[in-house]
């Protein structure tokens, strides 16, 4: 019998979170080896300049500017 997949997981990213990918590649994605699941990182076409402690919220690429 042929393996069908069974879960596909698509994990957002920006592209400077190289080690965040790569510490989940070494923990839960390891209990994936042997199942039908396949996952792929969906990374950013660009990579923002605004610090994340500056931004309204650490996902969004907008300058929190306060009484503005």
């Amino acid at each position: 019998m042929k393996n069908e997949l069974l879960l596909l997981i698509g994990i957002m990213s920006s592209q400077n979170n190289f080690e965040a990918r790569q510490s989940i590649r070494d923990t839960w994605l390891n209990l994936t080896a042997q199942q039908e699941v396949k996952y792929f990182f969906l990374i950013g076409k660009d990579i923002c300049n605004v610090p994340p402690e500056d931004r309204i919220y650490k996902e969004a690429c907008i300058d929190w500017i306060i009484g503005g």
